[in-house]
């Protein structure tokens, strides 16, 4: 959950008064590892915000675009699984060009995935055995958490087997692409959008409201603002467009705007 930080939301939030004053008078960001509180909480003071529940460990794991396997909370793995493939794969096109395949190298992707895990489970079983220290439950919590993982990846790759058909694999390629800005599958209601409103660099009104539609609803991360977005879309889509501003996306003038979207987000 990610609230505005006020004091009554930190009360809602279940946080006694000592623990609201150190959160709300903290003068730089701090998570749970600074303060010692008894919930886990990120504050971040540029965003004027808090994070708890799932989106604390987001923040924990997936920090400036980069993953760390969430051991904390496997909800995550699915996040970690997108975000980790997605580097991977965008390392493979730069480097094999026309001979890139998606299928096969996600495919490969799973599999050193899984290998890797195996031997740091190994590693673990050995100490364990070596040492006799079967009471050890920090080893033998890491071995359960990446044997669970690792069921998922080998779910992973059952799924990438059964995509043997060109038109069903091109669209994972786009759901999950960026994600250091979009959350999710958000990417591909961007790009939708962008088709269906036939963007050019003069499109700035309608790029204004894309943005601001996704950051409403939570679709974009809270630290891509105005800038980042125009200098990724300079350069991902090779066109200059004009600066982008901030509009209403619920105002009148946006009102068509807002039923494409909305068409497009329940697809």
């Amino acid at each position: 959950m990610i609230l505005e930080l006020t004091k009554k939301n930190l009360q809602n939030a279940g946080y006694t008064e000592e623990e609201i004053n150190r959160l709300y008078n903290a003068k730089e960001d701090c998570t749970l590892d600074t303060l010692q509180l008894s919930k886990y909480v990120f504050v971040s003071k540029s965003e004027n915000k808090f994070y708890t529940g799932i989106d604390f460990w987001r923040v924990i794991y997936f920090k400036d675009g980069k993953a760390k396997f969430p051991f904390r909370c496997p909800d995550l793995f699915n996040d970690f699984y997108e975000i980790i493939l997605n580097t991977f794969l965008e390392q493979q096109k730069k480097e094999l060009s026309i001979h890139f395949d998606l299928t096969f190298q996600t495919k490969k992707f799973i599999l050193n995935e899984i290998k890797r895990n195996e031997e740091i489970i190994k590693e673990h079983k050995d100490y364990i055995e070596l040492y006799n220290k079967r009471q050890w439950i920090g080893r033998v919590r890491v071995i359960n958490i990446l044997e669970t993982y690792i069921q998922f990846l080998d779910n992973k790759s059952f799924i990438n087997s059964q995509s043997k058909q060109p038109e069903a694999v091109e669209p994972i390629e786009i759901k999950y692409q960026y994600t250091h800005i979009f959350k999710g599958k958000s990417f591909e209601i961007w790009q939708r959008m962008f088709d269906e409103f036939k963007i050019t660099k003069s499109s700035r009104t309608d790029i204004d409201f894309m943005f601001q539609i996704m950051k409403y609803d939570n679709l974009i991360y809270d630290n891509i603002g105005l800038i980042d977005i125009q200098n990724w879309i300079n350069e991902t889509y090779q066109m200059t467009v004009e600066k982008v501003k901030y509009t209403n996306p619920n105002s009148k003038s946006n009102l068509k705007r807002l039923s494409t979207y909305n068409l497009i987000n329940i697809k």
